[in-house]
């Protein structure tokens, strides 16, 4: 354990807050550059919406009289559907809005709980190093006293066994810990260097969260709002297609001489589709039951987000619980339980059996606490990735 130690002192590591890890995961991450193209992309259909359809000229030549003529003609059906496209591409803009948002959340989440279980690791790792350092001493003092004649070499030989039981122990959190920090490195998107998180488990959790936000801003349900928008609007523009509309067609014949001799003539006409084979009766139902479709599967997410965030809230009070009453309670106790046993042990009025139940009840109280601070940290990055935070 000792070499272990040396072995990490000799390192040069990079330390890391939370609010470090997240900068970085921003600036680092390809996800984020993804999610702002999916924005970008987003809001170019916004401006094609929009656009005006480009007139069309047609030049013809021929043998007989007029020997030639040209004509523009501009469609002038997208009057009608200009405004419905448009606010079903605003719709789309705030639903790429909405999943930027989520993947944003998705990488803070990821960078949250890869750093605490870092940190829990760590944490992990120091407790069992300075268990480790007890055990090593307590067989010290039982070589002693074995030289002195108060107890047997067998009493002896219980201490090294619980001293290579905490060793084992350590190599466990030591790798762990490596294993943690590797999984941070690759959330970070970063070059692999040595990091060591720094910061407290039990951040936040004696703040007084929120609770009772039903998830209002979460990108899903804005992503669903969205999406029953975009439906109602292309559905307006569907219905409106099956409104037969001209194109504008203006042109000019002539003959050899030219087209503004005496001898041309202006054209003007239009064209209009003729509701022969169908009236658009097929696309327009289609859009009246993607509507339908959409706002279905609004009032679904509304549901099952209502009760993500009710399933969040609960299992982050329930975490919160356990990890106060075991820093406020259980984790006092066992540790004053471990100093008595020792000092008792040491002063010949106690057996070494009280002593080893006493030291593993307080390892198992500490590295309970851990687990416990970790679930709490889990448990709000759950709640905020719901929400679309990262804080």
């Amino acid at each position: 354990m000792l070499a272990i130690a040396a072995l990490i002192l000799l390192q040069t590591p990079d330390t890391l807050t939370l609010e470090r890890a997240l900068e970085r995961a921003r600036a680092t991450r390809p996800q984020l550059q993804a999610a702002q193209a999916l924005t970008a992309g987003a809001r170019a259909r916004v401006g094609i919406a929009g656009t005006i359809p480009n007139p069309i000229l047609t030049f013809k030549h021929s043998e007989t009289s007029p020997i030639e003529d040209a004509s523009i003609s501009q469609p002038l059906d997208w009057l009608l559907t200009r405004g419905a496209n448009r606010a079903a591409a605003r719709a789309g803009l705030l639903g790429a809005e909405a999943d930027s948002a989520l993947i944003a959340a998705q990488v803070g989440y990821e960078v949250r709980v890869a750093f605490y279980t870092s940190l829990a690791a760590s944490e992990s790792w120091r407790l069992v190093a300075a268990q480790a350092a007890t055990a090593d001493s307590l067989v010290a003092f039982a070589a002693e006293r074995v030289r002195a004649g108060d107890i047997s070499v067998l009493e002896r030989e219980q201490f090294e066994v619980e001293a290579g039981r905490v060793f084992q122990l350590g190599l466990r959190s030591y790798e762990a810990r490596l294993a943690a920090a590797i999984s941070l490195r690759r959330v970070l998107g970063g070059a692999i260097t040595t990091l060591v998180p720094v910061g407290r488990l039990d951040r936040g959790l004696d703040i007084t969260l929120p609770i009772g936000d039903q998830g209002l801003g979460s990108p899903l349900l804005q992503r669903a709002v969205a999406d029953s928008a975009a439906q109602r609007a292309l559905s307006q523009a569907s219905a409106l297609r099956r409104i037969p509309f001209p194109s504008l067609m203006l042109g000019r014949e002539w003959d050899a001489d030219g087209p503004f001799a005496n001898g041309s003539r202006a054209v003007i006409g239009f064209s209009i589709p003729v509701p022969i084979w169908n009236i658009g009766t097929g696309p327009a139902s289609l859009a009246r039951a993607q509507v339908d479709q959409a706002a279905a599967n609004l009032a679904e997410t509304r549901l099952e987000l209502s009760r993500q965030v009710a399933d969040a809230e609960l299992r982050l009070g329930t975490a919160r619980s356990r990890a106060v009453f075991t820093r406020d309670s259980l984790l006092p106790r066992a540790q004053r339980l471990r100093d008595g046993a020792v000092r008792l042990y040491r002063a010949g009025q106690t057996g070494v059996i009280p002593l080893f139940d006493a030291l593993r009840a307080e390892r198992e109280v500490a590295i309970g606490y851990i687990d416990d601070l970790l679930a709490w940290q889990r448990a709000l990055a759950d709640w905020l990735l719901l929400l679309g935070r990262s804080e």
